[in-house]
């Protein structure tokens, strides 16, 4: 699948940037998406189940997660998929288990 990144996203990843295994675990999540085939692919596969891939659910609806953090923490990569163009676009990392994205995304920020 091939990655894009949203307007939100550059700046949440500062917000990680001395949290080096969230760093590691990131990166090991980018390389697992590129080499997914397809969302179907993505969504049931060990890796991704292994990393707490879920759909969010709400007024988060259409957006996707990964755990960056060992133990469920609070630490998510959030994502939207277009199947049509097999592309997932990172949206934003919620260093607050969602609540920082909410806000953007009811445009509260």
């Amino acid at each position: 699948m091939n990655i894009d990144y949203g307007e939100h996203y550059k700046k949440s990843e500062k917000s990680i940037k001395k949290k080096y295994e969230e760093q590691r675990t990131l990166d090991m999540i980018k390389t697992h998406i590129k080499q997914c085939k397809s969302f179907t692919e993505l969504e049931i596969h060990p890796f991704s189940i292994m990393y707490g891939f879920e759909p969010l659910k709400y007024e988060l609806a259409g957006y996707y997660s990964f755990n960056l953090c060992k133990n469920r923490g609070t630490v998510r990569l959030i994502f939207s998929v277009s199947e049509s163009s097999n592309q997932v676009c990172l949206e934003y990392i919620s260093t607050d288990h969602y609540a920082d994205f909410k806000k953007i995304i009811l445009g509260k920020w």
